[in-house]
Order: C-alpha cells, then sequence, then structure tokens
C-alpha cells in the first residue's frame, strides 16, 4: 500500500444528531450499503483535536493506537491493533485524514466491504470548536444531520434511562439546552453543500423515499439492502426496535409516554427552535396555560436544585 493521497478518493461521512434522534437507525440503514462504510465508533472526530498534525514517526503512531483502543469505542470493531500497526507502520507519515481513510480500509476488508466510496462515523457536533475542526481536517465531508422532534427526545431518553437502569441524563432543562445546541448546528450549515438534514419522522413515514435522497445527495446508486438492517443480528435492549420495521406510531408515541408536566417545560424551554423546524404545538390534552407551565417550571428547576444541594450536603 503506497501513500499517494491521489488514490485514495474516498470521502468521509459523519452522523449527527443528539442520541435518541433515530442516528442508530439510520447509521444501521447506511452501513449496508455496499459503497458506505461506517464504524461504530466515534474516534475520528474523538481523536481530531490531539492529531491534527498527522502521525510523523513510529513512537507517534504507538501513541495514536494507544488512544484510539482505549479512549473510544474503536477497540469494539474487533481490528486487532497489532495487524492496523503493520499497516501504517509502513506508510508513514501519515497527515490525520489519511490515517483515517486507512483504518477504514482495514477495517472495511475484515468485514469483506472493499469497494466502498465513504468511510465515516457518527458524532454529535454540539460545539462550533468541532465543526471548525472537521472542516480543517476533512474539507470534502459530508454530514447527515438527523433532526427529530425535541419533546421525542426527551420521552425517548427518559425510557431508556429507566429501561438501562441509568446512564442517561434526566434533567429536563438540560436536555432542552442540548437538544437546542443539536438544532444549532443545522443553522451554521444549511447553506453547506456539504450537509444533509433529515428529519427522523419522514425517515420512518418513508424510509425508502429518503434513502434515495440520501444517495442523491452522496451521488451513489440507491440500493435496497438499506432496509435490510433488522438482519444485522442482536440488539441492545435500549435498541430493540431495530428488529422491527420503521412504525410510524413513535412518532407522536412521547404524547403519551412521558409525564405532561415535563412535556410543557421542554416544550416552553424550545418553542422556538420547535416551530422553526414546523413541530406542531403541543395538543390540547398537555397544553396547559402560559402561567401554570412557569409555575411549573419554577417548581421543576427549585425541586432539582435542592436535590442537588441535599446531594452535596451528605
Amino acid at each position: 500500500m503506497n501513500n499517494d493521497n491521489t488514490a485514495c478518493p474516498k470521502r468521509p461521512l459523519f452522523l449527527m444528531g443528539m442520541e435518541r434522534s433515530g442516528v442508530t437507525l439510520l447509521h444501521s440503514m447506511l452501513k449496508c450499503h455496499p459503497k458506505i462504510c461506517l464504524i461504530n465508533s466515534s474516534f475520528a472526530t474523538n481523536l481530531a483535536g490531539k492529531w491534527r498534525s498527522g502521525i510523523n514517526t513510529p513512537t507517534q503512531l504507538n501513541t495514536f493506537l494507544e488512544d484510539a483502543y482505549t479512549t473510544t469505542r474503536f477497540r469494539h470493531t474487533g481490528v486487532p491493533r497489532s495487524s492496523l500497526r503493520n499497516e501504517l507502520l509502513d506508510i508513514l507519515p501519515l497527515s490525520f485524514a489519511d490515517a483515517c481513510y486507512r483504518i477504514s480500509c482495514t477495517y472495511c476488508a475484515q468485514i469483506n466491504k472493499c469497494n466502498f466510496q465513504y468511510w465515516g462515523e457518527r458524532e454529535f457536533f454540539h460545539e462550533q470548536r468541532k465543526l471548525d475542526l472537521v472542516n480543517e481536517l476533512f474539507p470534502d465531508f459530508r454530514i447527515i444531520h438527523l433532526v427529530r422532534d425535541g419533546r421525542a427526545v426527551l420521552s425517548s431518553i427518559l425510557k431508556a434511562h429507566e429501561i438501562r437502569g441509568g446512564g442517561f441524563e434526566k434533567d429536563v432543562i438540560k436536555l432542552a439546552g442540548r437538544w437546542k445546541r443539536a438544532i444549532a448546528v443545522d443553522t451554521l450549515l444549511s447553506q453547506d453543500h456539504r450537509y444533509f438534514r433529515l428529519r427522523y419522522e419522514d425517515m420512518i413515514t418513508r424510509p425508502a423515499t429518503w434513502l434515495s435522497r440520501i444517495c442523491e445527495f452522496l451521488e451513489i446508486d440507491y440500493d435496497d439492502e438499506m432496509l435490510r438492517y433488522r438482519d444485522l443480528g442482536r440488539v441492545t435492549p435500549i435498541h430493540s426496535l431495530l428488529t422491527e420495521k420503521p412504525d410510524t406510531y413513535r412518532i407522536n408515541a412521547w404524547q403519551s409516554e412521558s409525564p405532561p408536566p415535563y412535556l410543557r417545560i421542554f416544550d416552553l424551554l424550545t418553542r422556538s427552535a420547535l416551530r422553526k423546524l414546523a413541530y406542531a404545538p403541543l395538543p390540547d390534552h398537555i397544553s396547559k396555560p402560559i402561567a401554570v407551565v412557569f409555575m411549573e417550571f419554577g417548581t421543576y428547576r427549585l425541586r432539582h436544585n435542592r436535590l442537588i444541594v441535599n446531594t452535596f450536603g451528605r
């Protein structure tokens, strides 16, 4: 393998979106396309800041691989570190972007997908500095941003927290802030030809149509294999719906699955962003006068602050 960048025309593809927005579903669909190689890891974006100047020596390569295998989920890919080291050692020095591409080649060879045009991963780009870094290191990137009604995201996170027995943020106020930061990325990139925004609600209503549009965006042929994602094997309990066909029931399930006061508080804090994305107001059976919602918000914030004080006071 040589180190000629002209022989590496593969483009990086990043899937982004807040957790519980359907990114895992989209990831599962796209990785079934023969031209798309997606890794279940965020090693590229997580390591970009430290390794932006590239990997130039064997010592740096050892440290780089240590970072990849211990600080990211790349260790779960099954790619042996020793074989990857031997692959990269022969072609040093490497720019960071080219190192990521070569790693993708090794991973794809392991899963018998060598004719790919896009390599990539999923990442929650909630910071301007990370976007700037991606733009610097991967100027030919493509980003697909999956957007979901924030109230449905809230409901799904609370449900996943219960199923898993922890591990997710439960503070409605913090979650509202995180969702708004995720949506703000759309404003930053909406006019960029490298950016594609997809609504979760559209994806599960007409999956074939929107997957076809994604393929047009990526300039690759549509492939029905993407709709066979349910054959990928075992899934975790919080991703159990991946074993089923997309169900439009999930679009409005949040209206009956979460405490109404939580939904009203979240809606209050994110209302302008929700309307900008054309999400409907709260239904009548959940909505309350604004004065009532402000009281609920104040009570919630006061109760949450007390919990924090009590926790640190023990």
